[in-house]
């Protein structure tokens, strides 16, 4: 009798084990996100892609189908030429083939928006509806989706997310500071140093300075500044929710009745609170209104929302509690504040230790991306950490990792390798850091009185509070990256992981021999200078190398017989320009320092045409010449005032520029390689100009 129980009883366990796996496998439901589509003015109807119905299941179940849970509000619905009905939508119909998806515009061309579920190959729905939004206006920025990967555009052309942040709002205390007036530093340092996007702090405290009043001082200067060193802008909107503190007017921090704290020691608001997100709205509908009429050729790019909003103090308990969902609440209200703006671009939002990935945003719908602050000095910490937030549905990218780390390229091209993007933190290390004995992340060095004391790579730097055993950055290694990247940024961000390599990820410091393979290609690396490189699938068949170091070599395994090397850069329009070209000996390509080559069947011309012509002119001399950067002009010999110096390299792009008083006598141009360069005087409302070889040993 007793055997026969026990045996009942396994019978029992293992039938109820069986019911247990069927229950927790049903839970991994099939997931999608909320999207948004924008159809150009010239477009009678928009054809759908697999990606605008994203579609993932953690157990790896395929996709089977999209199921439509409300029409249009506006427009019509067509799924293989047929409208999508109401008797569909009560039906719960299954639509199997996303791509036979069509939507076709209103008269009116107003905005619209329906919802869908998803289904996969267990025939598990997901159990909620996810919103599709139609868009007819042209934004500033916006994600674009293909089927095998997501990028982002600006102005119509791939964008790549890379740049530098400007701690201005350590720099200076209020608006009135009188270190204000030595603002510009910063945005010709980030020019010097060869970024072309400056992330800016925009405090709301600066902002609105009493109740309903703004300034816009700083948003105007900030894009006069842009305008003068040719940089493009993230703004980052720091509000009531920075990392456990606040930046919002006095008239909110001091009113506990109409704005209540959680937490008195941390001055950390309550973000449920109507009364805080009505004011926080309102100014950031002011400020998007300003930037709609004010910034013109469009210098702000995104705007980030907040600021690590996950960082709530010492402890966890305030964002693990209540204010967790009140803070994606407040985020996703201003982001969809900015979208609905005239000056409608991309959002973005940087989390940190407390949320580990970017799932807690795939449903909201005021927030474009999400990238994680990470601040790791090894690869294989900032590999690790980097990776949790390439989620199916976020273009994911690094806010912030520091810019002194000797490594520091290497992290980039890491990034670049699985299509994300990467920020640096920051242009000079933040006062309030160095002074602590914390980290000295900035590209320049600290320094107690603000010196720009420039990193050359010879000292070791202080990694937050440990000993400084992080060995720095060479400023110059930064500036011939840069030049090397902008070549090709276009190209970079739009292509897909699978289809772009790097090459010395570990910071090989000596010989460096690697093979890798992507598409259809497998490559052998080798430098004997611990260089770095990017190779990367064109498009259109053609391919895209980029070398850093002299001597680099790419050894293919076969190439197409029809491939020659053309050697030059992107333009601004992402268009191909030849400055020289070369064969292909067995198999194998060798670059020099910031060549960018194409591997292509075509023909380009060799175009020299945006090179000034070198004029003699007797009545000014470049003194010495050549130089190591530092010479002398009397400009006053000129029979013009010059308004504008630049130089450019011979492969026709201007690497430095800087607008002129027609005083200036002593000029000192940093990082500028060993070469010949081309040196342009310009005059205002003149044809007249001097022109000259620049020659630095």
């Amino acid at each position: 009798m007793l055997t026969q129980i026990n045996l009942f009883e396994q019978k029992f366990l293992i039938l109820l084990s069986l019911v247990i796996l069927s229950i927790s496998t049903a839970v991994a439901l099939p997931v999608s996100s909320y999207q948004t589509v924008y159809i150009s003015s010239n477009l009678n109807s928009y054809t759908f892609i697999n990606n605008d119905f994203l579609f993932y299941n953690s157990t790896g179940d395929s996709f089977a189908g999209v199921i439509i849970t409300s029409l249009p509000s506006k427009g019509i619905l067509n799924y293989d030429n047929i409208p999508v009905n109401q008797s569909n939508v009560t039906q719960g119909t299954v639509f199997t083939d996303r791509r036979k998806f069509n939507f076709i515009p209103d008269v009116t061309r107003t905005t619209s928006s329906f919802t869908f579920k998803v289904k996969d190959s267990k025939m598990v729905i997901s159990a909620q509806s996810y919103i599709l939004t139609i868009k007819y206006n042209t934004p500033v920025s916006r994600v674009v989706r293909t089927d095998s990967t997501a990028y982002l555009e600006y102005k119509g052309l791939p964008y790549l997310l890379y740049g530098i942040q400007l701690r201005i709002d350590d720099y200076i205390s209020s608006p009135n500071d009188a270190n204000y007036a030595n603002i510009y530093q910063y945005f010709q340092k980030t020019q010097q140093a060869g970024f072309k996007e400056a992330l800016v702090p925009m405090r709301w405290d600066w902002f609105e300075t009493t109740d309903g009043v703004f300034n816009y001082k700083f948003i105007d200067d900030f894009i006069a500044y842009a305008k003068v060193y040719n940089l493009r802008l993230q703004f980052l909107w720091m509000g009531s929710n920075v990392c456990a503190y606040m930046y919002v007017p006095g008239y909110i921090s001091s009113n506990n009745a109409l704005y209540p704290k959680m937490s008195t020691s941390n001055q950390i608001l309550d973000y449920s609170n109507v009364n805080l997100i009505s004011k926080e709205v309102r100014a950031v509908r002011n400020l998007m209104a300003h930037l709609a009429t004010y910034d013109t050729d469009k210098r702000v790019v995104l705007i980030q929302v907040e600021n690590e909003t996950d960082h709530m103090g010492p402890s966890t308990i305030l964002w693990a509690g209540g204010q967790k969902a009140a803070a994606i609440h407040m985020m996703d209200t201003l982001g969809q504040v900015i979208h609905a703006s005239n000056a409608d671009m991309i959002t973005r939002v940087n989390i940190t230790g407390y949320t580990k990935t970017a799932d807690d945003f795939a449903n909201v719908k005021g927030v474009n991306i999400v990238g994680r602050d990470l601040y790791a000095a090894k690869y294989s910490d900032f590999y690790s950490g980097s990776i949790m937030c390439e989620n199916f549905w976020n273009y994911n990218y690094t806010p912030e990792n520091g810019a002194q780390y000797k490594n520091g390229i290497n992290l980039v091209l890491s990034a670049f390798e699985r299509a994300n993007g990467y920020l640096m933190y920051e242009l000079r290390t933040t006062g309030w850091r160095g002074s602590n004995g914390g980290a000295d992340n900035g590209l320049y060095r600290y320094s107690a009185s603000n010196d720009w004391i420039v990193r050359d790579g010879t000292q070791y730097c202080l990694y937050w509070s440990n000993s400084p055993t992080q060995l720095e950055v060479d400023l110059r290694e930064i500036q011939s990256f840069n030049e090397m990247i902008y070549k090709a940024d276009k190209r970079i961000a739009s292509c897909p992981a699978a289809n772009i390599i790097a090459f010395n990820l570990d910071d090989l410091q000596g010989t460096v021999n690697e093979t890798k393979s992507f598409s259809s290609y497998t490559i052998t690396y080798s430098s004997l200078v611990g260089g770095e490189s990017l190779a990367l699938d064109g498009g259109n068949g053609d391919l895209i190398l980029l070398s850093l170091k002299d001597n680099s070599s790419f050894t293919f395994q076969s190439l197409p017989t029809t491939f020659h090397i053309s050697i030059g850069y992107f333009d601004d329009l992402n268009n191909w320009h030849q400055t020289s070209s070369r064969t292909i000996t067995g198999n194998n390509v060798t670059l020099n320092s910031k060549e960018v080559a194409l591997l292509t069947s075509n023909v380009y011309p060799t175009d020299s045409a945006s090179i000034p012509t070198v004029k003699k002119n007797s009545i000014i001399n470049i003194h010495p010449n050549p130089n190591h950067g530092q010479f002398s002009m009397d400009l006053t010999s000129l029979d013009f005032t010059p308004k504008l110096i630049e130089v450019f390299n011979l492969d026709s792009r201007i690497i430095y520029s800087q607008n002129l008083t027609g005083n200036e006598s002593s000029f000192d141009i940093q990082g500028l390689k060993r070469g010949m360069y081309i040196l342009k005087l310009s005059g205002i409302n003149t044809n007249k100009k001097f022109v000259n070889k620049l020659i630095i040993n």
